[in-house]
């Protein structure tokens, strides 16, 4: 598809092409690493009727295309057309569109490696969140289990009651233990005892 396009003032925009399916002979030339050069359409191939159609359809009389490849990488092309007049692309001006292209896909290639980066930190620090939280919830799982062996429970709620008795039990202060009778208020108060300082 075309990224970006400009036109100068009075000149007809080029539409949005998949040009792979609209202009398979151009895109093969891309593709395999090839420069489209025209002077005039008369030096497109004969199998080229899309793009003859193309460029009549939008007042194309010359264009250069070069494909955007980095290694064996076909990242899309650059191309620029006349459309008042035709004209010859001399040797000289072809090495700079070349050279141009270079650029351009070499742009494009860091681009893509950065967001394939960034893309990668993210799940790298996505994965990490993952295991200290997993981290966090196991050691909580083995201490609950090795400093509670009095409490038998192992429901959400009991271990609740336990995070809030190990958050008292350093405090310096008096605790009040309220509940029914035979809901653990003297097991709690004798952990809260065990865990302190005071102990």
């Amino acid at each position: 598809r075309i990224s970006h396009s400009y036109s100068g003032e009075d000149i007809r925009s080029i539409p949005d092409l998949v040009i792979n399916q609209q202009q398979p002979w151009l895109f093969e030339q891309l593709f395999q690493g090839k420069s489209v050069i025209m002077s005039n359409l008369n030096e497109l191939s004969i199998k080229a009727v899309n793009e003859k159609e193309h460029c009549k359809l939008y007042g194309i009389k010359s264009m250069a295309l070069i494909p955007l490849i980095v290694g064996d990488s076909f990242l899309g092309f650059v191309s620029f057309a006349a459309m008042k007049s035709e004209r010859i692309w001399h040797d000289a001006l072809v090495q700079r569109l070349k050279t141009v292209g270079i650029v351009f896909a070499n742009l494009i290639m860091r681009k893509r490696s950065e967001q394939k980066l960034h893309r990668a930190l993210d799940e790298i620090n996505d994965l990490k969140d993952k295991l200290e939280a997993e981290n966090i919830y196991l050691r909580k799982e083995i201490r609950l289990q090795h400093m509670h062996k009095d409490f038998i429970g192992k429901s959400e709620t009991i271990k609740n009651v336990l995070n809030r008795v190990e958050q008292v039990a350093n405090a310096d202060t008096t605790v009040l233990l309220l509940g029914e009778t035979g809901t653990g208020k003297e097991l709690a108060a004798q952990t809260i005892h065990n865990l302190s300082y005071r102990n």
